[in-house]
């Protein structure tokens, strides 16, 4: 890596494979999308492994939940997943096929007709271990 000037720093940030199985609620709406997400990514644990031997040192730290004030997507909105824009600031959606986005979408419109989008949103949100392994991990890499 030839990116960083000595003393410089890289900060990536990433959501490890028990995070994507358990923090964020909308995937739950096409559980197909985690194993194929995690099939196709690299994670960071490889690089933290692989980073010292060619001399860079690589730090973790996991977050319960982090703000990004750069992107307009609020992954605490339950109408967010029917919103073409919403699904496209997140690669997880790439995953999924166009017949499982249209039956996801089917199913929270009928949701959102029948008044319960808003209480499948607390009961997926609520569900699995987001607040014990967090939604994001940042990595630090320096020289």
């Amino acid at each position: 890596m030839r990116v960083l000037k000595p003393g410089g720093l890289l900060l990536m940030s990433y959501s490890t494979p028990e995070q994507l199985s358990s923090s964020y609620w909308y995937l739950k709406l096409i559980p197909a999308i985690v194993p194929r997400f995690i099939q196709r990514s690299t994670w960071c644990e490889q690089l933290t492994h692989f980073l010292p031997s060619i001399g860079y040192r690589a730090d973790t730290l996991k977050l319960e939940s982090v703000a990004y004030p750069s992107f307009s997507l609020t992954v605490d909105d339950p109408e967010g997943p029917l919103k073409k824009e919403w699904r496209d600031q997140d690669s997880f959606f790439s995953s999924a096929t166009p017949q499982e986005i249209d039956e996801m979408i089917s199913f929270l419109k009928i949701k959102k007709k029948e008044g319960t989008l808003r209480n499948l949103y607390i009961e997926l949100n609520g569900k699995g271990k987001g607040k014990e392994v967090g939604h994001t991990t940042f990595l630090s890499i320096s020289k």
